[in-house]
């Protein structure tokens, strides 16, 4: 009665993981055991890179760089494009050759300024160009993968298998980015990741690191998880350690993570408020 997308598959997906987290809690080993992961690690970069100041940008982009990351997303997005390229350019002085600068607009632009900015972007060595255009238009992104340098990355925002299979079929990126809280939780993620290596189409993920690290470690053709430190950092105890660019799964039960007693209070103790 609800559909089939939008809140009902959010609300599935977080029942799904929970599910998948307390059955391997009970039997005492890690979700990526119980997914038959041959991979005991994963590559992550860092995700942020917001549409703020300069020196901000410089700053959050050198901190993940101190924190072992290897790799860095940004967004675009500036009322001028040229804006966005002296940005990234400012990020990829800053950072030096060895953080490769990734770049993210977020269903931001039209086709052909995708086409048309492409060619200074993939000047400048980009090679990751995630969501050029509206999640739902699947000509326009097969158009912009076909015409473009870069590897296109989508996916993030499109519910269930219907949606998502349909990005891989027509053909339209390079590289799957599901949301596992979109998608349909570890099920869907994992339904996702088998029509992906039927299309030969690399999977990473969007945001959730320590719920999705264990779903790339057992997909055929599973790639970089995406890590959000400003959201995730702190959230649980026994979250991802990142080193040199790489998190190395451990043998704890379940997704291997706990909610942190400062996000408990923060986030889940109701608080009264009087007039």
């Amino acid at each position: 009665g609800v559909g089939q997308s939008g809140f009902a598959m959010q609300a599935l997906g977080a029942v799904d993981e929970a599910l998948w987290d307390l059955n391997a809690r009970a039997l005492g080993v890690p979700v990526w055991r119980m997914l038959g992961a041959a991979r005991d690690r994963i590559e992550v970069y860092a995700s942020g890179g917001w549409i703020g100041t300069d020196d901000e940008l410089v700053e959050e982009a050198l901190s993940n760089r101190a924190h072992g990351y290897r790799r860095y997303k940004m967004k675009l997005g500036c009322a001028d494009w040229r804006d966005d390229i002296r940005r990234v350019r400012k990020v990829q002085e800053a950072c030096g050759p060895e953080m490769e600068i990734m770049v993210d607009v977020n269903q931001g632009w039209d086709v052909k300024k995708c086409v048309r900015i492409a060619p200074a972007l993939e000047e400048m060595g980009i090679t990751h160009f995630e969501e050029p255009v509206k999640a739902l238009d699947y000509d326009g992104q097969r158009f912009v993968r076909d015409h473009v340098g870069m590897n296109v990355v989508a996916g993030e925002k499109l519910y269930g298998l219907a949606e998502t299979s349909e990005l891989l079929l027509r053909k339209c990126v390079d590289k799957m980015n599901p949301d596992i809280g979109r998608c349909g939780g570890v099920s869907g993620f994992m339904e996702v990741a088998a029509v992906a290596d039927i299309c030969n189409i690399p999977v990473s993920s969007h945001a959730y690191s320590a719920h999705s690290i264990p779903c790339l470690a057992a997909a055929p053709t599973g790639d970089l998880a995406e890590r959000i430190p400003i959201w995730e950092d702190g959230l649980y105890d026994g979250e991802p350690v990142i080193e040199n660019g790489w998190h190395r799964l451990t043998d704890r039960p379940g997704f291997g993570v706990t909610l942190s007693a400062k996000a408990a209070e923060e986030w889940c103790t109701a608080k009264t408020v009087h007039g």
